[in-house]
């Protein structure tokens, strides 16, 4: 059993595993115990619904009847998961159907709340007990009808469930059905014959549940079955009785026709027609019929006036409303029956009541035209300020219908006149608008007041104007209305009157004194609104008051500007009368002159003229009217304003008189008018231009020879410098610089850019203006700020034509600009052909330098223009001039890389060999630049290639330091001696070899040359090549006899000079050629005791391999065995020893290897001696052998060595000493301790 109480058991069950639960139940596995929540096996396997399962734990003896926790058996359980299968297993295996669980549920109980009809079968068929209750006393049938589950209800009812039982609320099956409102399982309770008499404790019956809940359908079916109507329930109430007093009508009628008695008495004496009677005493005149009419309502309606006052009497009513509201006071309001509505009122009935249409009975009697109902209700206190849907009261309705006589009963009460509908309108406003002036009059007598805006800001004096109703307006001003009132359009009436053109209605409120002068929002004022509609009679109406007419509105005009903008002309002349002025100024600045001047409004201009205006005012575009009248192109209004005087000569912002804007936009007719009075033609705008300028810039050919003819001058210059024929020459004008040039105009002024009108023509571009002008003389030779001419500035443009135009004038072609460039010199920069030919057939010399000494040849050889090239060198130019960077033109080809420039210059007999400051000559210059083709060409027009430049370099030296190999093979083939020495003394073998070009080098040694010439480094070509380290280089040298025995100034040949450098390669190289491997340099090592010293292991195996001896002696005796002794280089020793170096040899100071070994204390040496035979036994000068040296020193570990290879421990040196007694005076105690070892 596991923490939460379960078994194998309950665990296989858990896992749903058939064959595992076999097997534990074969072993009598108990099946009755319980886990911590109480379940048992079959208890956890009904959860999880697998029928063999439960099968197989009933056959295995497992209980049916074991609860869980909550009481539930597994018939539950099965119920609970409506599981038909589960609950027939169980049922056959001995379940108990009436158990019941902690909530007093049983299965078959269980089953009808899951509504499992199948389930509810199989519990009936079992015998299961449909009546055992649950906690709260429901039985099965009570569940089933809960949930309205017929077809249970029905089952059950079958099997014989007890209808009588009372559930905790007391109630039967049937009484909830009842309650629950389920009249089909009403029915079928009734079908199985279930009394519906039978009381709850309260007494009641089904019948008067079903009374109590208005359930007419249910009490209809209940009575089907005859029951007792006459039962009481505890309250000593019947059915009938409580229908009565719950109100409901329907029950109480299906009761009295079922046989009901109303007359069973309470225990109070109260029958049910009592109960009614005292519920509903005071409603009984109150009675509708189905026309909803009270009997007072149908007594009104038939005029019958003694019913109405016997109902009265009786104490009905007059109040209640019939369906539309009426009450019995409207209805015989609206029938006029005068007498009743008398009767009615002597009642003092609620007069305020309205009907569905919002109306009280005034309201009725005042649209239905009763004057004596209207009567009758004000002096009954009927109130005429009550409002209607519409806001509309008695006042207002019967001002509508211009019902004079109401109006004035009305107004006797002084009713509220400034009370306003929902449409803003007061009763006077109404009036006025339905034209009743009778109703005006009698409002305003009694005091209505006129002045009371409605939404749109009109009082009714504004309605009035607007109407037209001059009757009506008049009546209003009686009243002294307040004229300056507005309404929200900002109106006046008078505003108003003069937009509706109503002029009887300005005169009269002029006359009443309503001031013209009131501004709208927009600054108008009632003259400005009559100006603007050219409503004539109406300004001279409002002139005649004398108005202000230098009031502006906010568009800043007055009413005389608007007159002028509209093109009125009677409110022009009528305004003029009146003194308005015509002066004043717009926010513009424009007064009513410049507005008709603008408007081209000739008959104004003229009415306004007569007036003397000021016409040399300006607006803010700074014009006066005449300039204006300029600008519109008027010519009449022109010549009014020059006629009365107008000034021509004042300036604009601009500086633009009127003549400037008349020729600017070329009007001719306008000029000619202008020009009649005779107006200074000099002045100039602030674009600096006189009229004469505007004409040229503007093209206005015909305004220009108006302004000439008319003396106007044409040489004042503008701001630039230009003048009128400068100005004409830019825009290429042929027609104006002829006209201009027939009237005198200068052509030699110059502008501010210093260019005279030629010059600027040429610039331009413009043929035919250049030949006008030559034509007129002008001199082609006039300098400008940069020193061009005309011609320079042809040439510059590449202008053939025009070049050529000038040419034909025999100008000076010589002269320069201050680039110092002459006309051929800027041809050649500009790459202009035609222009070279033209100026070289006009003789121009090609030789003339610039400042840094280019002549024409030159320029164009710079920039490889070839054709131009040749063109100059028809010319026979000098072709060895140079220039200030020392270049003739063929250094020049050559630098630029222009060969067939080049060529050119060569086949004209120019000379390739003129050497610059740097000595290079033009072969030098073709070399450095690797220019292959160049120096043929040049090779081939027999340069010279032994030539050396300043840095004592031939062409052959430099191609070969610039590593052009093809250039190399070039000079070589052309026959360039590659032995000839520079400074430091190499040739070009020696070059080559330097920069380890071996391509260069193969080239030069193919030529056979002189490998043993020495460089001032004393170095042969192969020396400088193995100190280099380039081994082709050194190979091709050895390959072409180079001889690598040549010693240089320290006694070292190639092979030292390889070996010191530890070049393995070169060295191999070198010993191929089979050289003196004994040969010494001047510090008496051979190549072995260098490789020795060096320490090149590799080096040395390869001298040795070669056959090199190591056993030749140095000047101290020292072998090169001696030298790896000495340096403990055991790997060199090794070496040595392997191809039989001596081991005997001594050195000056008389030391074999070995002593030497043992003194420096390279043990591993001496092994290495020993083991190659060296004896041990040698003295040396003073007698001592290598053991005496090594006791000496106490070298313990090379005692035993020696000793260990036969050391002669007896020997003495000549102080008589062995090696013991050396070791024992030295202290040596373990080197003793050795020796006597041996001894013994």
């Amino acid at each position: 059993m596991d923490n939460e109480g379960n078994t194998a058991l309950h665990h296989a069950v858990t896992g749903g595993n058939y064959d595992i639960i076999s097997a534990l139940l074969s072993k009598d596995a108990d099946t009755t115990i319980r886990n911590k929540e109480a379940e048992t096996p079959l208890n956890k396997e009904i959860q999880r619904e697998h029928l063999n399962v439960v099968e197989l734990l009933l056959k295995g003896g497992a209980s049916a009847n074991l609860a869980d926790s909550d009481g539930n058996t597994p018939l539950h359980q099965a119920v609970q998961l409506g599981s038909d299968v589960a609950v027939a297993a169980l049922l056959n295996n001995g379940a108990l159907t009436d158990v019941v669980n902690n909530a007093g549920e049983t299965p078959l109980n269980m089953a009808v709340l899951r509504g499992c009809l199948s389930v509810v079968k199989s519990m009936l068929t079992a015998g299961a007990s449909p009546n055992v209750a649950n906690n709260e006393g429901n039985t099965a049938l009570h569940l089933a009808v809960w949930h309205q589950a017929y077809a249970t209800v029905s089952i059950l009812l079958d099997k014989g469930a007890n209808t009588t039982l009372r559930n905790k609320a007391g109630q039967t099956p049937l009484e909830m059905a009842v309650v629950k409102g389920y009249l089909n399982i009403v029915k079928l309770f009734l079908k199985s014959g279930v009394s519906v008499t039978t009381p709850n404790s309260e007494g009641n019956t089904a019948l008067h549940l079903a009374v109590w809940d208005g359930a007419d359908a249910i009490l209809v079916a209940l009575l089907e079955s005859s029951p007792n109507t006459s039962l009481k329930n505890k309250a000593d109430q019947t059915p009938l009785d409580m229908a009565v007093l719950k109100g409901h009508l329907n029950a109480a009628k299906i009761l009295l026709m079922a046989g009901a008695s109303a007359n069973i008495p309470n225990k109070e004496g109260n029958t049910a027609l009592h109960l009614a009677v005292w519920h509903g005493a005071d409603a009984n005149t109150a009675i509708k019929n189905k026309a909803n009419q009270t009997p007072l309502d149908v007594a009104v309606l038939r005029g019958q006036l003694n019913a109405v006052k016997l109902l009265l009497n009786a104490g009905a009513s007059p109040n209640i409303p019939n369906s539309d509201g009426n009450n019995a006071l409207h209805l015989a309001v609206w029938h006029g029956a005068d007498a009743i509505v008398a009767a009615l009122l002597e009642k003092g009935p609620n007069t305020t009541l309205k009907n569905k249409a919002n109306q009280t009975a005034l309201d009725v009697a005042v649209l239905r035209g009763h004057l004596n109902a209207v009567k009758l209700l004000l002096n009954a206190g009927a109130s005429p300020n009550v409002p209607n849907n519409e806001g509309n009261n008695a006042l207002h309705l019967a001002v509508w219908h211009g019902a004079d006589a109401i109006v004035a009963a009305i107004l006797e009460k002084g009713p509220n006149t400034t009370l306003k509908n929902k449409a803003d309108q007061t009763p006077l406003d109404i009036a006025v608008l339905k034209g009743h002036l009778n109703a005006v009059k009698l409002l305003l007598n009694a005091k209505a007041s006129p002045n009371i805006p409605n939404k749109d800001g009109n009082n009714a004096l504004h309605l009035a104007v607007w109407h037209g109703a001059d009757a009506m307006v008049s009546v209003i001003l009686e009243k002294s209305p307040d004229t300056t009132l507005k309404n929200k359009a900002d109106q006046t009436p008078l505003d108003m009157a003069v937009l509706r053109r109503h002029l009887n209605a300005v005169k009269l409120l002029l006359s009443a004194g309503a001031s013209p002068n009131i501004p709208n929002k927009d600054g108008n004022n009632a003259l400005h609104l009559a100006v603007w509609h050219k409503a004539d009679a109406i300004v001279a109406a409002i002139l005649e008051k004398g108005p202000n007419t230098t009031l502006k509105n906010k568009a800043d005009q007055t009413p005389f500007d608007i007159a002028v903008l509209k093109g009125h002309l009677n409110a022009v002349k009528l305004l003029l009368n009146a003194k308005a002025s015509p002066n004043i100024p717009n926010k513009d600045g424009n007064n009513a002159l410049h507005l008709a001047v603008w408007h081209g409004a000739d008959a104004m201009v003229s009415v306004i003229l007569e007036k003397g205006p000021d016409t040399t005012l300006k607006n803010k575009a700074d014009q006066t009217p005449l300039d204006m009248a300029v600008l519109k192109g008027h010519l009449n209004i022109v010549r009014l304003l020059l006629k009365s005087g107008a000034f021509v000569n004042i300036p604009n912002k601009d500086g633009n008189n009127a003549l400037h804007l008349a020729v600017w936009h070329g009007a001719d007719a306008i000029v000619a008018a202008i020009l009649e009075t005779k107006p200074n033609t000099s002045l100039k705008n602030k674009a600096d231009q006189t009229p004469v300028d505007m004409a040229v810039l503007r093209g206005h050919l015909s305004t220009l020879k108006l302004l000439l003819n008319s003396g106007a001058s044409a040489n004042i210059p503008n701001k630039d410098g230009n003048t009128a024929l400068h100005l004409a020459v830019w825009h290429g004008a042929d027609a104006l610089v002829v006209a201009l040039l027939e009237k005198g105009a200068s052509g030699t002024l110059k502008n501010a850019a210093n260019q005279t009108p030629l010059d600027m023509a040429v610039l331009r571009g413009h043929l035919n203006v250049v030949k006008l002008l030559l034509n007129a003389g002008i001199s082609p030779n006039i300098p400008n700020n940069e020193g061009n001419n005309a011609l320079h500035l042809a040439v510059w443009h590449g202008a053939d034509a025009t070049v050529a135009a000038i040419l034909e004038k025999v100008p000076n072609t010589s002269l320069k600009n201050k680039a110092d460039q002459t006309p051929l010199d800027m041809a050649v920069l500009r790459g202009h052909l035609n222009a070279v030919k033209l100026l070289l057939n006009a003789g121009t010399s090609p030789n003339i330098p610039n400042k840094d000494g280019n002549n024409a040849l030159h320029l164009a050889v710079w920039h490889g223009a070839d054709a131009i090239v040749a063109t100059i060198l028809e010319k026979k130019p000098n072709t060895s001039l140079k220039n200030k960077a020392d270049q003739t033109p063929v250094d020049m080809a050559v630098l630029r890389g222009h060969l067939s420039t080049l060529k050119l210059l060569l086949n004209s007999g120019a000379s390739a060999n003129i050497p610059n400051k740097d000595g290079n000559t033009a072969l030098h210059l073709a070399v450095w630049h690797g220019a292959d083709a160049f120096v043929a060409a040049l090779l081939e027009k027999g340069a010279s290639g032994t030539l050396k430049n300043a840095a004592n370099q031939t062409p052959l030296d430099m191609a070969v330091l610039r590593g052009h190999l093809n250039t190399v093979k070039l000079l070589l083939n052309a026959g360039v001696s590659p032995n000839i020495p520079n400074n430091e003394g190499n040739n070009a073998l020696h070059l080559a070899v330097w920069h380890g070009a071996d391509a260069t080098v193969a080239a030069i040694l193919e030529k056979v040359p002189n490998t043993t010439l020495k460089n001032k480094a004393d170095q042969t070509p192969l020396d400088m090549a193995v100190l280099r380290g380039h081994l082709n280089a050194v190979k091709l040298l050895l390959n072409a006899g180079a001889s690598s025995n040549i010693p240089n100034k320290d006694g070292n040949n190639a092979l030292h000079l390889a070996v010191w450098h530890g070049a393995d390669g070169i060295v191999a190289a070198i010993l191929e050629k089979k050289p003196n491997t004994s040969l010494k340099n001047k510090a008496d090592q051979t190549p072995v005791d260098m490789a020795v010293l060096r320490g090149h292991l590799t080096t040395l195996k390869l001298l040795l391999n070669s056959g090199a001896s190591g056993d030749i002696p140095n000047k101290d005796g020292n072998t090169a065995l001696h030298q790896a002794v000495w340096h403990g280089a055991d790997a060199f020793v090794a070496a040595l020893l392997e191809k039989g170096a001596s081991v005997t040899f001594k050195n000056a100071a008389n030391q074999t290897p070995l002593d030497m070994a043992v003194l420096r204390g390279h043990l591993n040496a001496i092994n290495l001696l020993l083991n190659a035979g060296a004896s041990a036994n040698i003295p040396n000068s003073d007698g001592n052998t290598a053991l005496h040296l090594a006791a000496w020193n106490g070298a313990d570990a090379i005692v035993s060595a020696l000793v260990s290879k036969g050391a002669n421990t007896a020997l003495k040196n000549k102080a008589g000493q062995t090696p013991f007694d050396i070791a024992s005076s030295r202290g040596h105690v373990k080197v003793a301790n050795i020796l006597l070892k041996t001894w013994s």
